[in-house]
């Protein structure tokens, strides 16, 4: 009977422990938008999760599976792998902010608003629980998206506005710079250009802080527009070629497009 049980140990630790590769794996080809892939790896770790026994961790690769299945667009089918974790999940587990949190996003793409805000709050309560206080501000960034998308404009500054409060202990400069992005354009929205402008500015130079990424090229632009409405167009022209060159550098056709689109405009 020892014998036996060291034995099942054993195999237990060798699958856990090649699901954990395979599950890791899944991560690496996420990051590189490697979509099918990454479900085979989630599959795979899956499987091995179940042989061993090991609830929390099959939770976790279909949370995973989930992610890939939003950023390929499939709601419907993220959706349904998103409430069979809650179904299969303890209402205590360390995961469920993580699971409504990524519900808040669906329901957000989705245009269900009054959906996204109570899964972001359930996340934001979950969070709390487990005391995952640096999670907080990510999802109030979501509600602040949600309010903003459903043109709740006073709601949507105040809770970009705490996120923003939230997050200086930690010092997430990613997350620093799209709130300010998420808030200059709000503020665009709201018709208040002197704010949009200045927050723009403020988000190009946290994402400097970063290195030279994609997203700057798209930052120019939107600055482009505030300079654009303000009938100052030097600088939106100054800001349309900053914003080309980074979308050349990152082959962001979008970006290159709505900088061709802005500068017509001005010559308009």
């Amino acid at each position: 009977h020892f014998n036996t049980s060291v034995k099942q140990r054993a195999k237990i630790t060798s699958q856990a422990q090649m699901a954990d590769r395979h599950y890791q794996r899944g991560l690496n080809h996420l990051e590189l938008h490697r979509y099918e892939p990454a479900v085979r790896d989630f599959e795979d770790s899956g499987d091995l999760y179940e042989s061993a026994n090991l609830q929390d961790r099959i939770l976790k690769t279909r949370l995973a599976t989930a992610t890939v299945l939003m950023r390929q667009g499939d709601q419907d089918q993220a959706e349904f792998e998103l409430e069979k974790i809650l179904k299969r999940m303890k209402k205590s587990s360390i995961m469920a902010g993580d699971v409504h949190a990524h519900l808040a996003k669906l329901y957000l793409e989705r245009g269900e608003y009054k959906k996204g805000l109570r899964s972001a709050s359930l996340a934001e309560n979950a969070y709390q629980a487990h005391n995952q206080n640096e999670r907080i501000p990510e999802i109030q960034n979501v509600s602040g998206l949600i309010l903003l998308k459903a043109r709740d404009f006073i709601k949507s500054e105040q809770v970009f506005l705490s996120a923003l409060e939230l997050n200086k202990p930690y010092g997430n400069t990613a997350l620093d710079a799209e709130l300010h992005n998420n808030l200059a354009s709000l503020y665009l929205a709201m018709n208040k250009r002197e704010k949009a402008r200045v927050t723009f500015h403020k988000t190009i130079e946290l994402q400097k802080e970063m290195g030279v990424r994609g997203d700057l090229a798209v930052t120019y632009n939107n600055l482009s527009a505030v300079y654009l409405a303000e009938k100052k167009y030097d600088e939106a022209l100054e800001m349309v070629k900053e914003g080309r060159k980074t979308a050349k550098q990152f082959k962001m056709d979008n970006a290159l497009a709505q900088g061709w689109n802005n500068e017509g405009m001005i010559y308009y």
